[in-house]
């Protein structure tokens, strides 16, 4: 499961179902939460950030398509970067997971708070 925030430590099984915890996440509004179950893998970089926390960025797509995954996992670091030192405001999550579902049928992407989903082309 890929989701806005971090995935806790505290995974249980009850009656057949898994319950996952998450880590409290800061104040946001609640149409920014957002969560993919899907059986797609990823490939995992980071960048430091502006305030000195390594920022987790993972890409998520069908494993057979990893090597078009090669660009954005060059760039989506160095524009990270670039936008902190432009702007001087850190990314404020831990983490930011990038999504290309394929089938995913609404044309545009959407920007959830540490989770972006857009259409796999």
């Amino acid at each position: 499961m890929v989701s806005s925030h971090i995935l806790g430590t505290n995974r249980e099984t009850v009656d057949d179902w898994v319950w996952d915890t998450f880590e409290t996440t800061p104040a946001m509004s609640t149409y920014l939460l957002a969560c993919v179950l899907s059986e797609l893998e990823y490939l995992e970089t980071s960048y430091l950030s502006i305030d000195g926390r390594n920022v987790s960025l993972r890409l998520w797509t069908e494993k057979p398509k990893f090597n078009q995954l090669d660009l954005a996992y060059r760039l989506v670091p160095q524009i990270m970067e670039t936008l902190e030192n432009y702007i001087g405001i850190p990314y404020s999550l831990p983490k930011l997971d990038m999504v290309s579902l394929p089938g995913y049928d609404l044309a545009r992407a959407m920007e959830n708070w540490g989770l972006i989903v857009q259409r796999f082309v």
